[in-house]
């Protein structure tokens, strides 16, 4: 991107910090995209405004350039596609100059290659050798005779651009080099004015062979920054050339694109069309400001069918712009270039179309804006019947009607020919948008795209003012906010510590792994198995009555022991008991409960350590000591007692219910 202009650099700067203030609150900077505005700001600042021509070669973007312009700059042909990038920019009176970049003879021969392979002909080896340059081009000259002329066909077009070709590199041998791109200046042609450099580059062997041209001229249009950028074909026989027009839309310096399509001559848009626009629309520096030009429109004058494709294109897919414009940039520009003319020089044969003009013995060629002028003054229906009445002769020569037309008609004729070109229209269009329109949009397009980002941060802003202002201001509130947040925080770790405390008491309890608590002994597993049978269903066993009910204790398929409190729906006075193999019942209170030391009473590993060696103290049994030891040192961290045992309750083994579904 090119540096700001001094203007630019005093909206950068408070934009700039903007942004650096978003990126410096972190809540913000996780969920709010500067991208679009940096963007925004990049185009509001920068000293020049790109608008790039785009469109399928023929489609009619070098003469809608001329048009635009007034002047014949850009050399314009059909069937003329070459990889040439055309920039134009703003120079002060005086000081006009051109620019001329050639191809190399690697990229001559390549796209040599590319239009012998459409043509269906063989490509050439050297193009260096003559006789080889000359056998190509006598069958390019066939070809063109054969199809009627060098714009009757597509095959004939394609014959004509690689006769160009041929002839540039022969003409321009010496400044071709083999694998580089030369760049000269006007004066190193020794050419006087931009009208002369301008000359030369229009020629159509000349300008087949080079790759970039850079005019500098004076034009109030060019003003403020303005560069037209013409591009190649996005259909051209290179490949890449056609890529080239596509890195310079994507190009983050493109401000605006002209699209310039051909459905109005085609009926349809065609594939290279759709993906133009696409890309078009996905450039985030482009935004909506892109112009849609449907090139040729003469066209439809002669074919109701071509016209109401077009309405109907416009109509379904042009719904969201207004900016669609139907030109004929041929009609528009010629017409505007012999309004200078006069019946000295037969309105432009002898001047303007000299180069075009051919004589065949006794015979001239005819320039394609002659036939047009008189295909519009014969069957267009754009003339007024009260106001023209023209008549096209059949035994004159095409240049003889022209001539006596425009002697009989006049000025009038012309200035009609331009209106209905609607070039004027498009030029009104583009002019006002670069002169009255471009810089105001391009802030309010920055405004849009900052209003959110402000937005946010002024609440960011006001929500951190009032936690601040809802702070205590004196020594002792701080002190007491300070206490309260510390017991909440403790709080929290009590509650933390006495949740690893129930669970590791409840793996100690509840898991089969733990062989000390289990019990796991020789008789214990036959005196199950027995208990279960061969049915697999559990049996009720006889046990002893507790203080508050009968207690029986059950088998469960699996071998471990319930008593019956714990099967759905049992006795609300039966209590759980822990039952050990025969002979070896023992009571809870025959074996001292070991004290718990404070290392047993981690957490994690050391805590589940602790618990398991507790339990390991009486093996088969759980005594409340070791429960009624764990659950004081977790009430101690929380004040809580969730764990803590009743004193009626000796007979219970443990009271977490994790614990009781599994004995």
């Amino acid at each position: 991107m090119t540096a700001p202009s001094p203007q630019g650099q005093s909206l950068q700067v408070p934009v700039t910090r903007l942004i650096e203030l978003l990126r410096q609150e972190p809540a913000l900077r996780s969920h709010l995209d500067t991208t679009q505005a940096e963007a925004s700001l990049a185009k509001a600042i920068a000293p020049t405004f790109e608008i790039v021509f785009a469109g399928a070669f023929s489609a009619g973007k070098s003469m809608l350039i001329n048009a635009l312009l007034e002047r014949e700059l850009l050399y314009s042909a059909e069937g003329h596609a070459t990889g040439t990038e055309c920039r134009i920019a703003y120079a002060e009176a005086g000081q006009e100059r051109v620019v001329l970049t050639f191809m190399s003879e690697a990229e001559i021969r390549e796209q040599a290659a590319a239009l012998c392979q459409r043509l269906g002909v063989t490509a050439p080896a050297d193009i260096r050798q003559p006789d080889v340059v000359s056998l190509l081009q006598g069958l390019c000259r066939d070809v063109i005779a054969t199809e009627g002329g060098e714009s009757k066909s597509e095959r004939a077009k394609q014959a004509s651009a690689l006769n160009y070709l041929l002839d540039g590199f022969v003409a321009n041998g010496d400044r071709i080099h083999p694998t580089q791109n030369q760049t000269y200046s006007m004066e190193q042609f020794q050419f006087a004015t931009l009208q002369e450099a301008a000359a030369y580059a229009r020629r159509g062997a000349n300008s087949a062979v080079l790759k970039r041209i850079e005019y500098y001229c004076h034009h109030p249009l060019l003003q403020d920054g303005n560069v037209l950028v013409d591009t190649p074909g996005i259909d051209a026989p290179v490949k890449r050339d056609a890529e080239l027009t596509y890195r310079k839309i994507e190009n983050p310096d493109t401000s605006a694109v002209v699209c310039v399509l051909k459905p109005a001559a085609a009926g349809d848009m065609t594939s290279e069309e759709t993906e133009l626009l696409e890309t078009t629309r996905s450039n985030p520096g482009v935004r909506d400001r892109v112009f849609y030009v449907f090139n040729r429109i003469d066209e439809t004058w002669y074919n109701t069918q071509l016209r109401q494709r077009l309405d109907r294109l416009v109509q379904e897919q042009f719904q969201d712009t207004n900016r669609i414009y139907r030109t004929s940039a041929l009609l528009g520009f010629y017409g505007s270039q012999i309004r200078n003319t006069s019946a000295g020089d037969r309105y432009g044969l002898d001047s303007l179309f000299a180069d075009s003009i051919r004589i065949s013995g006794e015979i001239e060629d005819t320039p394609q804006f002659v036939n047009e002028f008189n295909r519009y003054c014969a069957n267009s229906g754009k003339l007024p019947a009260d106001r023209f009445r023209i008549d096209v002769r059949s035994y004159e020569s095409p240049n003889e009607n022209y001539v006596r037309i425009l002697n009989e008609q006049g000025r009038s004729l012309i200035d009609q020919l331009i209106h209905d070109s609607g070039i004027e229209t498009f030029r009104s269009a583009i002019t006002r948008y670069l002169t009255e329109e471009k810089r105001p949009q391009l802030l309010a397009t920055l405004a849009d795209d900052l209003q959110p980002l402000c937005i946010a941060l002024r609440k960011a802003y006001l929500d951190a003012w009032q936690h601040i202002g809802s702070q205590p201001r004196d020594l002792e509130g701080i002190k007491a906010m300070e206490l309260r947040q510390l017991s909440h925080d403790l709080k929290r770790v009590g509650e933390a510590f006495q949740q690893d405390i129930e669970a590791s008491v409840n793996e100690a309890v509840a898991s089969s792994l733990n062989t000390a608590f289990e019990g796991a002994s020789q008789p214990q597993a036959q005196f199950r198995r027995a208990a279960v049978g061969h049915s697999g269903r559990g049996v009720l066993l006889p046990g002893k009555r507790a203080r508050r009910g009968a207690a029986g204790i059950v088998a469960r398929p699996d071998g471990a022991l319930l008593s019956a409190a714990d099967r759905p729906g049992a006795p609300a006075g039966l209590l759980p008991r822990f039952v050990s193999t025969a002979g070896q019942r023992r009571r809870h209170r025959a074996s001292p409960a070991p004290t718990a030391r404070p290392s047993d009473l981690g957490t994690g590993k050391r805590s589940q350590d602790g618990v398991r060696s507790l339990c390991a103290g009486t093996p088969g049994v759980l005594h409340r000591g070791h429960l009624l030891d764990l659950a004081t040192a977790a009430n101690a961290a929380t004040g809580l007692s969730r764990l803590r045992l009743p004193d009626h309750d000796r007979g219970r083994t443990c009271h977490s219910p994790t614990a009781q579904a599994r004995l």
